[in-house]
């Protein structure tokens, strides 16, 4: 069986560049090297990126060259004719097709239609975010053009079928390589307490609600030592500072080196991070599918406080430290908070059963072994 996976177009493989989907991709072919399926992605085109592969002995890389410049133009035009989501740049440049058995398409809607014209094998859309929704344009239409369509959680899978009742929807978790991950030594009692976030700076992520949280924390609490670590950019590597993190910055000027902003940091390294970390916070206020960071903080032994949003819960599933999305947020957020620094301190927190939930539900083997699982029953359709 031969099997192509059409990575997203803004970022190559492998994650040279970061994203939480192209690492997932990365990961696939790195366990693949054991297995040695025969494996092709298609990425775009890297300079460091294609360095970065000539370790996969296992995999094919097909270096697509392309720019999204005239990209929303070209679907524009094509909208106003009726022809909504029948271009895109990566697919238009694709040969031979049809040598492949499966394609998978990652997270990304505007493919499937122009794929499905070309490929007559099974074709398998692998959706990582809350991206399929009335309204979409053409969707009942992508949803039939799929043989398959894998939902990175439980709450993916249901609201894809809130749009479509029949469609081919199967449940992949995501996985992490939990041996990169390591649990942190930590000295019982010590009130010393390092909080972290690690991802995309933006306002749907709460980072601003983390800060007012910390803040408040740090002010009423000064038996505590405590100090917050912001790992991420607004975007990815070669993202700009936006001015959303122009203002956090301003906001944690005058507590000095308790508030660290380290910009954007290699996914090879992002392990040394939630090393640094006691608490991992993910305190967004959008419909997160199955947050990386989540399972990798949990991998890494670190108590995780998340919001109570989207598959979240499905990684952390300890009620004690998720905070409800609406009402008095930074409130519940700071009393969850205080909860979680206290459990710290009087070690009531396991770290070592944190990992071990990764490790029997998230790993990388195992995510692996469930999506070639999962392939292999739409190819015998």
């Amino acid at each position: 069986m031969k099997i192509a996976i059409l990575s997203p177009y803004e970022l190559p493989v492998p994650a040279v560049k970061g994203g939480a989907v192209e690492s997932l991709v990365e990961l696939f072919a790195r366990n693949n090297e054991k297995e040695k399926i025969d494996l092709t992605i298609i990425s775009r085109r890297d300079v460091q990126a294609i360095s970065a592969a000539k370790g996969f002995e296992s995999t094919h890389f097909i270096w697509n060259k392309y720019t999204l410049n005239n990209y929303a133009t070209i679907n524009r035009i094509l909208r106003k004719i009726g022809l909504s989501w029948r271009y895109h740049p990566a697919v238009s440049r694709l040969r031979n097709l049809n040598e492949y058995d499966v394609l998978i398409v990652e997270n990304c809607l505007a493919a499937i239609l122009p794929v499905r014209r070309r490929f007559s094998g099974k074709l398998i859309l692998h959706v990582h975010a809350d991206n399929i929704r009335i309204g979409v344009p053409d969707v009942q239409d992508i949803v039939r053009a799929c043989d398959g369509i894998f939902a990175v959680s439980k709450f993916i899978a249901r609201r894809i079928l809130d749009v479509a009742p029949m469609a081919p929807v199967k449940v992949l978790l995501n996985g992490v390589e939990t041996d990169l991950y390591q649990l942190r030594s930590r000295e019982k009692g010590s009130k010393s307490i390092t909080m972290g976030y690690i991802g995309r700076l933006t306002e749907a992520k709460g980072v601003d609600k983390l800060l007012d949280a910390f803040i408040a924390l740090k002010n009423v609490h000064k038996e505590w030592d405590l100090s917050l670590r912001i790992v991420g950019g607004s975007a990815f590597k070669e993202g700009k500072e936006s001015e959303y993190i122009t203002t956090l910055k301003e906001k944690a000027r005058p507590y000095g080196r308790c508030i660290t902003f380290t910009g954007f940091v290699e996914h090879s390294c992002i392990n040394k991070e939630f090393a640094k970390c006691d608490i991992v916070v993910v305190p967004s206020q959008c419909n997160e599918a199955l947050p990386l960071s989540v399972a990798e903080a949990m991998a890494s032994g670190c108590l995780v406080v998340a919001t109570r949003i989207g598959g979240i819960p499905e990684i952390q599933n300890n009620q004690r430290y998720l905070v409800e999305p609406s009402g008095d947020y930074v409130g519940d957020l700071i009393q969850t908070l205080e909860i979680a620094i206290d459990d710290i301190i009087q070690g009531k927190f396991a770290m070592d059963m944190a990992r071990e939930r990764i490790i029997k539900y998230f790993n990388g083997s195992s995510y692996l072994k469930n999506m070639v699982d999962l392939i292999e029953n739409i190819e015998k359709q």
